[in-house]
Parts: structure tokens; sequence; C-alpha cells
């Protein structure tokens, strides 16, 4: 479950990028897969893989790059902090 909500919440964020940088996606889908370890004898997510599927006219893979679209791809990093 988390994983999904996860992939909701990052597919309404970069959706809000994409059209206030005047390029509003058509639909996207996200999906995401987190990877479970045992670190320290608990269990912790370790990786986060999301994949984008969507059509965005007026932009192409340079456009991805975008500063406000890699800020958005830090979020998974913040999540697997193993600090309690």
């Amino acid at each position: 479950m988390l994983a999904a909500a996860h992939a909701t919440c990052f597919a309404m964020a970069l959706a809000l990028v994409l059209g206030e940088a005047g390029t509003p996606p058509e639909p996207i889908a996200t999906t995401a897969t987190f990877v479970l370890d045992e670190v320290g004898g608990a269990p912790r997510i370790t990786r986060v893989a999301l994949e984008v599927r969507g059509r965005v006219d007026g932009i192409d893979g340079a456009g991805f790059r975008m500063p406000s679209i890699v800020r958005l791809s830090s979020v998974p990093s913040r999540m697997r902090s193993t600090e309690t």
C-alpha cells in the first residue's frame, strides 16, 4: 500500500509541476516498487523504483531534467531514511 500511495503522490506532484511549466500532461500512469531489506535487525525500504508513463505535448526527454522535476525524484530518498 505504501508503494501505491507513493506512486499516486508522485504522479500528482509531477502533473502539478508540468502544468505550472505550461505543459500539462495527458493521463500519467505511475508505478512504484519498493525493496525491503533487513537493516540492523529491522525491515527497511532500501530501494525505490518509479516507472512513469504518459504523454506531455511540447516536452522531450531533456524537459524531464527541469530542476523542479529533478527535485521530485529525491522524494524517495527521504522516505528511505533509516533514522528513527
